[in-house]
């Protein structure tokens, strides 16, 4: 999987918008992000093998 760029998503962001419009901004860059580990095949396979060592 392709490493994240974070600096470069929230580059994007104007600061000059209120806190609520950067929260959601922030947010969406965050879901894509998570719905990319979700799918990464080397994630779940080490995600199921700390839930069976540590629950």
């Amino acid at each position: 999987m392709k490493p994240f760029n974070y600096q470069q998503d929230f580059a994007n962001i104007d600061f000059r918008h209120s806190p609520e419009r950067y929260q959601a901004a922030a947010a969406a860059i965050f879901k894509r992000y998570w719905g990319r580990l979700r799918a990464d095949e080397d994630y779940l396979a080490r995600k199921k093998a700390h839930q069976q060592a540590y629950g």
